[in-house]
């Protein structure tokens, strides 16, 4: 029985996912509170989005569409771009 039972906790474990930031643990009055919201407010992650307009000739313009990726691709403070096109 105790195998069983500590295989089903070893398992739940192993599903157990975050569900708190750590700004909601952090007391609300405090310095390490006042840091994460200034890191939040000055320092946060922006999306970027490429939007293509109606008339775009896609068969002659591929090759500066893969440019204009590879440009922001290079950027070292750029993570991740999504590129929609229209």
């Amino acid at each position: 029985m105790f195998a069983g039972l500590f295989g089903a906790g070893a398992y739940g474990c192993m599903r157990v996912e975050d569900g708190l930031d750590l700004s909601d643990v952090v007391p609300r009055h405090t310095k390490t509170y006042k840091f994460i919201e200034s890191q939040f407010k000055y320092f946060s992650f922006y999306q970027i989005f490429a939007v293509t307009m109606k008339n775009f000739d896609y068969p002659r313009k591929q090759k500066l569409l893969y440019q204009f990726h590879n440009a922001f691709a290079g950027v070292s403070s750029q993570l991740t771009m999504k590129v929609f096109i229209t």
